[in-house]
């Protein structure tokens, strides 16, 4: 369904800008423990459950359809929960944003018209960016650890600028395509790096 303009006063328009989460989970399961002369048991060990939402009106959501106008700041809140588990993890976002331009130098979104930034976007610093993968970052959880609501955009905030005119903002609109965020979750045990764990699901 195609995203319409809608008419206000004050010569202003109200385009939505749709922001889909998608979630993936690429889980790496452990290892089973090996019986012993001495009498160990084996079983698998747990591994912690993985969740992409976002929040609104305090409830999780899968997605939102969001309202802007000039100058006025965006609240999109994208957020990954990793449960306590046993084992180390690696957990990843893969951030797929099409006609939108990437600064991987300051890991930064932006929607350009006629060579000016008319919205934009950070990822939050709390993830690493994996090297020679643009888009994709991760951060490393230990095991007995958790993360609870870790945000990916840098404050929750999409930018909007403030003297965007109504012909831009009808332009923008029809280059935008949807946002996806994608989360992984991979055992550290066994793979020498974050770039090696990736390898095992991204090929997948």
């Amino acid at each position: 369904m195609k995203n319409k303009a809608v008419k206000i006063p004050f010569k202003r328009i109200l385009l939505y800008l749709c922001v889909t989460l998608f979630l993936a989970t690429g889980v790496t399961f452990s290892k089973y423990i090996t019986r012993s002369e001495g009498g160990d048991g084996a079983r698998v060990a747990r591994f912690g459950e993985l969740a992409l939402y976002e929040t609104e009106n305090g409830e999780k959501v899968n997605g939102q359809t969001l309202i802007y106008a000039p100058g006025v700041t965006i609240t999109k809140n994208p957020a990954v929960d990793f449960a306590c588990n046993e084992l180390a993890a690696y957990v990843f976002v893969k951030i797929e944003a099409r006609n939108w331009r990437f600064d991987p130098a300051g890991n930064r979104f932006a929607l350009v018209y006629e060579n000016t930034e008319k919205l934009t976007w950070s990822v939050n610093t709390a993830w690493t960016a994996l090297s020679g993968q643009n888009g994709v970052y991760y951060t490393y959880v230990p095991a007995g650890d958790a993360l609870s609501g870790m945000p990916i955009i840098q404050g929750d905030q999409i930018t909007v600028a403030a003297d965007i005119t109504r012909s831009e903002m009808e332009a923008v609109q029809s280059g935008i395509s949807n946002v996806t965020f994608t989360s992984y979750a991979v055992q550290a045990n066994g793979f020498e790096n974050a770039a090696a764990a990736w390898s095992s699901v991204s090929a997948k």
